[in-house]
This record gives structure tokens, sequence and C-alpha cells, in this order.
């Protein structure tokens, strides 16, 4: 409820409240919201989030332009923290909440520039944990969802990242639905596995 009625709040007095006491609101609401998400020890997800609460971090982010081209300081730390909810719940076991994760990670890498390799090799590193998690458990629908923002990691990062160079056992993200599979074999190679762990996660 917190977050629906701080959304409402922030769009009935958008135009006249300081940016910077939005910001400050706004950041807080999802400090608690990441805190409660990303950091709570609770092993059962369902008492952490929902799809409710998803949908209302979603609408805080777009009503505040949180993601757009060029963003203010004040909208940094709520960006990070949107990208840890977001693996958060890319993780989670309930489809739904998981769909409506990837489905926006896919959309943001996407449309943005990722102009510093930090950013795009932080989600590169924590959807391949997902990915592996998965994959151990042998959850093909699961998988499924997280594929084709891997796919879309790898092809935004590909020059970044030199990926032609590290990885050229890499399968190609043309080959349609066949990468589904090829990537799920090859990303337990120790090629790959070596690239991210030495490559990816010092970034």
């Amino acid at each position: 409820m917190g977050v629906q009625a701080s959304l409402s709040d922030l769009r009935d007095v958008g135009q006249t409240m300081a940016l910077s006491v939005q910001a400050e609101n706004a950041a807080q609401l999802m400090r608690w919201i990441y805190d409660l998400v990303v950091l709570d020890p609770n092993e059962d997800t369902s008492k952490k989030t929902s799809t409710k609460l998803l949908d209302g971090v979603l609408g805080l982010l777009d009503a505040l332009l949180v993601f757009q081209e060029g963003p203010g300081e004040e909208w940094m730390e709520m960006a990070k923290m949107a990208f840890g909810i977001l693996l958060s719940c890319s993780a989670n076991s309930n489809l739904e909440l998981c769909a409506m994760a990837t489905a926006k990670l896919h959309t943001l890498i996407q449309t943005r520039n990722m102009r510093e390799p930090e950013e795009g090799a932080y989600l590169l590193y924590f959807m391949n944990r997902i990915v592996q998690k998965t994959i151990k458990v042998d959850n093909q629908e699961h998988y499924s969802f997280l594929i084709p923002v891997v796919k879309a990691l790898l092809e935004k990062l590909n020059v970044t990242l030199g990926l032609a160079n590290h990885l050229p056992g890499l399968p190609q993200t043309q080959a349609g639905p066949a990468f589904f599979d090829d990537f799920q074999c090859y990303c337990q190679e120790a090629q790959w596995q070596t690239f991210m762990e030495k490559k990816v996660g010092w970034l």
C-alpha cells in the first residue's frame, strides 16, 4: 500500500514539489523496498514481495523517469536499487513475478546506452548466477524467462566486453531458438565461467 500511496502523492504534487524533495521521498521509499526484497534474509519470498508490490515499484520508476537518458544525480541511487529489486524478482520462483521483472529488464537493456561497462557487467554477472541456479534444478520454464535478458545483454555488451576475443565459443545470439539450448550447455563450460569470474566479476 505504501508504494501505491507514495506514487499517488508524487503524481498529485509533482508539479509543485521541489525535485530534491521528490527525489528524497522516492529514494527513502525505494530503500525500504530494497531492504525488504533484496537484503531481508527471510527465505520465504512470498512474505517479501509480490506482483502488486513490483507493479507499484515499476509505476514509481516510470512516473519519476528514473531510467530516462541522462538522469540527474538524484536518481542514480534509485536506479541502482531498482536494478537490485528487478534482479531479485527475476530470481523468484513465482514465475508471474519473474516475468514482470525480466520484461522490464529486457526493455531497459534495449533502450539504455550503458556507456559505463560496470552497469552491464553487474547485470550480466547476476543474471548468470540466476541462470546457473535454474539449470542446476532443471527449471526450464524459469530459464525461458531469463534467457532473453541474457541474450540482450550479450548483444549490448559485445564490443564493450570484447566478447569475440574472450568467448570464441559463445553461441551466436542471432541463432534464434537454437540459442536457448546452445547457451544452456555453453554456460556450464570453463571458458564462460572463467570469463564471468575473472573479467565480468571484477568490473
